[in-house]
């Protein structure tokens, strides 16, 4: 894109209180390279996805959603099914999808593909809960397993003082204090009995640790990565491999490739969808029928 466009910023205060120098940054890159600018400021949870379907709909040639995983995952909600292209401006604490795109999270960085339009064709995964609620989105993982358990349960103001190490924090109290589950997956009629699985479309778990290297967003599947070993112990040992990059090299851990997932928990369990809680189980997962145009800083 060499001409001038008009570039809408969907912005979460709440989640980019930190970092609103980075988003001044990122819109003077786009404003020096001739393009204008608007930024539009949510009020409240979900707003972001009413900016983003009244928007798509407008004279904008690019959305940017600026804020945490949350943010993104609401404007991502709005979006679809637009083929407009859609950009990230990462102000949260975990920022998973944009870890996966962006090789790091400098204003000349972030600005990059929406300078150049550089995107791939992405489908999101979708969440249908059995307890009535709405369909959730989600643009790169979920997972269930104490991490989903330590997401819904994280102490917010021991996130706003130590940032992703109030999860760590979470992910302690939760294998320590709370009894294990067992998670039944449901994949093309087999079923698996895990202590912990992850669905995702991208190659890393929760920024740069490595998951599911077969995995691209731009391919229409999820990479089920599942850990069926259960119990505190096994829990803890599974976390110590992903921290080493070591999940794809376990042998007790089985990837299968899926479009479809049912999953359901021998007592009341949590999801986790893109960093932020998803609910109670039992869920079905699948893949959106149409793709977004997700504007990509990998090569």
């Amino acid at each position: 894109m060499n001409s001038a466009m008009r570039i809408v910023i969907i912005y979460n205060p709440q989640a980019g209180q930190k970092k609103t120098r980075l988003l001044d940054q990122v819109k003077n890159a786009l404003e020096t390279a001739g393009h204008v600018i608007d930024i539009i400021t949510t009020t409240a949870p979900g707003h972001a996805t009413a900016l983003a379907r009244h928007y798509k709909e407008g004279a904008y040639d690019v959305i940017c959603a600026a804020g945490g995983d949350g943010t993104i995952r609401e404007v991502l909600a709005g979006l679809y099914p637009s083929p407009i292209p859609f950009g990230i401006i990462p102000l949260g604490t975990a920022n998973v999808l944009a870890k996966e795109i962006l090789p790091n999270e400098k204003p000349a960085t972030i600005a990059r593909p929406i300078l150049q339009n550089h995107y791939k064709r992405s489908h999101l995964g979708i969440v249908q809960r059995k307890d009535g609620a709405d369909d959730a989105y989600f643009g790169l993982m979920a997972s269930v397993g104490p991490d989903a358990e330590s997401v819904h349960n994280v102490n917010l103001r021991l996130k706003n003082h130590l940032g992703k190490a109030a999860y760590a924090v979470s992910f302690l109290k939760q294998v320590l204090c709370r009894s294990p589950v067992t998670y039944r997956l449901t994949i093309e009629g087999v079923t698996y009995k895990v202590g912990a699985a992850i669905l995702s479309k991208g190659k890393y778990y929760g920024g740069r640790f490595l998951c599911a290297p077969q995995a691209d967003l731009s391919h229409p599947e999820f990479q089920v990565v599942m850990m069926p070993e259960i119990g505190r112990r096994a829990a803890l040992v599974y976390a110590w491999k992903m921290l080493r990059n070591q999940i794809p090299s376990t042998p007790s851990v089985t990837t299968v490739t899926a479009t479809a997932v049912y999953i359901e928990s021998d007592r009341p369990a949590c999801l986790q969808i893109d960093g932020d809680p998803g609910g109670p189980l039992p869920a079905s997962f699948c893949l959106s029928e149409d793709s977004l145009t997700l504007l990509h800083g990998m090569s």
